[in-house]
């Protein structure tokens, strides 16, 4: 390990942050203006200063402080063990790194005891910066910078900003990534090599040389330009090349991509022998590349990573215990993070930066999972959602359908910041916020099944304890004191539990409708003051409860009839004109004959067919004609508003306020026998409709889309539509006014 952790107090955006733990692989990830950059801004600043050039100070958080500070501690258990091995007492360098960064006073001493059980030892410098401009390390001694800066090299890539035909600076890498003692090299030495290899036993070599010392002066190589010297007399050449061809002819994303993992491949490869421990920021790998191709990047990394990693005790070849450096990839891409997620496991770790009041917030993400089924579908759409502003939870894709319709979200623009997920047991616990540890907020949406069962013989409520339970929320504030807003919230529970307990709930005659209580009103109250702090909001029924019910049943009975006249067409068959024309010649006399003409000749069937007047006046009037049985039917069959949205939310696959469905297995005990019948009559006459009612027909998109149409016609502005959608779809207004998180 190099760095262990790093602190920053004061500076950019930062108040005061602390990042500990650091690990192989550190993923920073975050919406724009959170800090992200700042971070690379920051450890730059710190390692110029380091190499003692000239840099723009940064600026201090809050400027009524007299400084800031950057303090990052590094871990020198290994170089420490090295240098006090017995076999390197006389080396010059170790002797260096014994004399200053492992010389400790005597409290030091006594924390290093205390501490060398665990195999830790570390060393912190701090670097900071006066309102004035000045900077001041916390030790003087620049031996000391010195070391810290040849064993723990920083470099950084903003790729937007790297020359992608140039790639010297690969050099630069290269040049600080391996330690040789070039002392026991001298000049002379290698001018006489020269002489004896080229000169044919003459000194041509070095008279060229001597001839140039007397034409210039040059400055004398410092250790890493000798070190990159010796080491591109070994290679062919110092061109670079992407599979033997010239950068120039290569794209953008290509040369992007080879750079960046050839870079990561020299950091890892170079140093598995060596006491360097380097560290490297990478800002926005993802430029440039195509999604695949940035997994294809972490994917590729994983493998160099792996390919040195030792995986036993004992000798391995070519494997090493070496640590590894330190790699922190700032980036946009879900598919980078997921990547990183899924290849490196327990050394990588996930931070989340976020804006809180004013100031960088750091949060530590859970980014390691246990639950291999749910590694197998943490795929793009999962990790997508760690860079939400909101994240709203639900059941299925009807609910996904609905939260994002393009009109619906016209009409309520907050929607165009949420992300909608789909969501599964297994995927909720570890996808959300609360578990990964990200102040990314969120809500969880069910149906009111999840929370309760009817009981018919009993006539009562029973609470659940599966995805939901009360009682484990009421469980969080058995402790909270009075006065509190969590005591408030254990009595709120109390409440509602005595008032379900002592209640026996009473039907309509069909047992579909609660008459002794307000069940909107209570799901109401339960999800404002029970559910809505822990994040969940229940349905009084299901998603279609909220858009078919006694307030906008009118509205939807006039959207089926707009269906039946406007998507109800002749069949899109060769024959059609003759069996129209047979249906036509016998004329229906009844309902039943009617809706078998029905039957014959109409589909869903958006493409209308070239037909004689007479045929295209007979379908006219049939459709007519099956719009007023339908509404006829409807009427005198079930004549009551509230059971006849009942009924029309049955048929499209919601519940009753008994929360029973038809295609559920009691559905037939709970109901009395002469409803079911009537029910399934309905649906056996109507088939032809039957594209509608499947749950994922479309037929929410068709009633919203259709809805909002009608009330914008009706509204004189924004307010009242907004006054008016909220009148005929009261419930599903009050998820829409949860989710509005700003």
């Amino acid at each position: 390990m190099g760095i262990k952790s790093i602190k920053i107090k004061n500076l950019l955006s930062y108040d005061e942050i602390h990042i500990s733990d650091i690990k192989d692989i550190n993923c920073i990830i975050g919406r724009n203006n959170t800090g992200k950059s700042n971070l690379l801004k920051l450890i730059r600043f710190f390692y110029t200063k380091l190499e003692r050039r000239e840099a723009l100070p940064p600026k201090l958080n809050n400027n009524y402080s007299s400084y800031g500070e950057i303090s990052i501690e590094y871990d020198i258990t290994r170089i420490s063990k090295i240098v006090r091995g017995h076999k390197n007492n006389n080396n010059k360098f170790f002797k260096q790194i014994a004399s200053t960064l492992l010389k400790q006073a005597y409290y030091e001493r006594l924390s290093f005891f205390l501490t060398e059980s665990k195999n830790d030892k570390t060393f912190t410098l701090s670097l900071k910066i006066n309102n004035d401009e000045s900077v001041q390390w916390s030790t003087k001694d620049t031996k000391t910078l010195n070391i810290i800066n040849h064993l723990f090299p920083y470099f950084d890539i903003e790729t937007r900003h790297v020359d992608l035909y140039d790639w010297d600076k690969l050099w630069v890498l290269i040049s600080k990534l391996k330690s040789f003692n070039t002392e026991k090299i001298s000049n002379e030495e290698i001018v006489a090599f020269f002489d004896s290899k080229i000169g044919e036993n003459s000194k041509s070599y070095s008279d060229y040389i001597n001839k140039i010392k007397e034409i210039t002066k040059t400055s004398k190589y410092g250790y890493k330009e000798k070190v990159l010297n010796y080491v591109k007399v070994g290679l062919d050449g110092q061109t670079f090349q992407i599979d033997g061809k010239k950068l120039e002819i290569q794209s953008d994303g290509t040369n992007s991509f080879k750079y960046i993992e050839i870079f990561l491949s020299l950091l890892i490869s170079l140093t598995r022998r060596d006491y360097i421990t380097p560290i490297v920021f990478i800002d926005e790998p993802e430029i440039g590349l195509h999604p695949k191709k940035s997994e294809q990047l972490i994917e590729n990394l994983y493998e160099i990573y792996m390919s040195f990693k030792k995986s036993k005790e004992g000798i391995e070849q070519n494997k090493y215990a070496t640590p590894y450096p330190n790699i922190f990839m700032s980036t946009h891409s879900p598919n980078i993070l997921k990547s990183v997620v899924k290849e490196f496991g327990i050394n990588q770790q996930v931070l989340h930066f976020s804006m809180l009041n004013e100031n960088t917030n750091i949060r530590k993400m859970n980014s390691t999972y246990d639950d291999h089924r749910f590694l197998n579908i943490f795929n793009d759409n999962e990790a997508r959602l760690f860079f939400s502003e909101f994240i709203f939870f639900v059941e299925g894709v009807t609910e996904q359908e609905l939260f994002s319709n393009k009109l619906l979200t016209n009409k309520f623009q907050h929607l165009k910041n949420i992300d909608i997920y789909a969501t599964s047991d297994v995927a909720l616990k570890y996808i959300n916020p609360s578990y990964s540890n990200t102040a990314i907020p969120y809500i969880v949406l069910y149906d009111a099944d999840h929370l309760f069962s009817f009981d018919n013989q009993n006539k009562k409520f029973t609470l659940k304890t599966g995805k939901l339970s009360i009682a484990q929320v009421r469980n969080k504030y058995k402790y909270s004191y009075i006065g509190s807003s969590n005591f408030q919230a254990k009595r709120n529970i109390d409440m509602f539990l005595k008032g379900l307990n002592n209640t026996t709930i009473q039907t309509d005659s069909n047992n579909i409708n609660i008459t002794n209580i307000d069940w909107h009103g209570l799901i109401n109250r339960i999800n404002k003051f029970i559910l809505s702090k822990e994040n969940y909001w229940i349905t009084s029924t299901t998603i279609e409860g909220c858009l078919i019910n006694e307030k906008s049943l009118i509205l939807f009975k006039k959207w089926m009839l707009s269906e039946v006249l406007g998507n109800l067409n002749p069949k899109n068959i060769g024959n059609i004109d003759e069996i129209i024309n047979s249906a036509r010649l016998s004329p229906y006399l009844n309902d039943t004959q009617l809706l078998q003409a029905c039957e014959s000749v109409l589909s869903n069937n958006p493409a209308i067919q070239t037909l004689s007047d007479q045929n295209r006046l007979f379908i006219r009037k049939l459709k007519s004609d099956l719009v007023k049985l339908l509404s006829r039917r409807l009427n005198t069959v079930f004549p009551d508003d509230k059971i006849q949205s009942i009924v029309l939310r049955l048929l499209f696959c919601g519940k009753t306020e008994t929360l029973t469905a038809t295609f559920n297995k009691n559905f037939k005990k709970i109901v009395p026998v002469h409803f079911a019948t009537e029910i399934s009559n309905f649906r056996n006459d109507f088939t032809m409709l039957g594209y509608l009612t499947e749950k994922t027909s479309g037929w929410v998109t068709k009633f919203v889309d259709f809805s909002i149409n009608e009330i914008e016609k009706n509204s004189a502005d924004i307010k009242g539509f907004h006054d008016e959608f909220r009148l005929i779809f009261s419930e599903l207004s009050s998820i829409l006014d949860r989710l509005r998180f700003r």
